[in-house]
């Protein structure tokens, strides 16, 4: 899944585009420290964007749905977004293939 933020007149709108990529391996810059993330948090985050779903993510790290819930929101609030979509545009730029 890709985001990509864009502007019309003077509103902005989000752009999703979604695309088939369970077998591609996603190449991310180390966001977390910068952004006041644990290790969890990002990893987690980063199976997000990459397409896995909460149970998936979770599944990958061995914790519990209900940990990759926490994981999520406390991440969400570091950022300072309250979306999967603007999580998504504050963290597309750290991909880097």
């Amino acid at each position: 899944m890709r985001v990509t933020k864009v502007l019309l007149d003077s509103n902005e709108a989000f752009v999703i585009a979604f695309s088939d990529t369970r077998d591609v391996e996603r190449i991310w810059a180390k966001f977390g420290p910068a952004l006041g993330l644990t290790a969890a948090e990002e990893s987690i985050l980063k199976r997000l964007v990459d397409g896995a779903n909460v149970e998936a993510a979770a599944l990958a790290l061995g914790v519990s749905v209900a940990t990759a819930r926490t994981h999520i929101k406390r991440a969400y609030g570091k950022l300072g977004v309250s979306s999967r979509e603007e999580m998504f545009a504050e963290l597309l730029p750290f991909r880097l293939g």
